[in-house]
């Protein structure tokens, strides 16, 4: 099963070393797509990172290899929100699972946020 996955981010948030960061609240929308079609779905997440160094996010889509991407603009932040553009392409209708791992500066490891989403025929 190959999907097509494409990541955008936009950060903000606002303004301490060693603990990890924490995701919350995901918000997916649209949260129905089209099996065989390409579909822009915006991931919202908010974070808190006590140290103000979140680095990188980690996005997991079944049967797609994991893909992380920086994040710019989070220095000094230790608290605000994330949002992910993701381009779904599932090839078949199914529910889609979704991961989220948010990673600092010092290689702390956030909780994984976990998201679904459903692929659905058109009629």
């Amino acid at each position: 099963m190959k999907h097509t996955l494409w990541l955008v981010f936009v950060l903000w948030g606002c303004a301490s070393e060693g603990s990890p960061p924490t995701l919350a609240n995901v918000t997916l929308s649209p949260d129905r797509v089209w099996a065989g079609e390409l579909t822009e779905v915006r991931a919202d997440i908010d974070f808190t990172d006590p140290d103000g160094d979140l680095l990188e996010l980690r996005v997991d889509v079944d049967g797609t290899p994991p893909q992380t991407v920086a994040v710019s603009g989070a220095a000094g932040l230790t608290q605000g929100r994330v949002n992910v553009i993701l381009q779904l392409q599932p090839p078949s209708e199914g529910t889609l699972a979704l991961r989220f791992e948010a990673r600092d500066r010092s290689g702390n490891a956030s909780n994984t946020l976990e998201a679904s989403i459903i692929s659905d025929r058109r009629d």
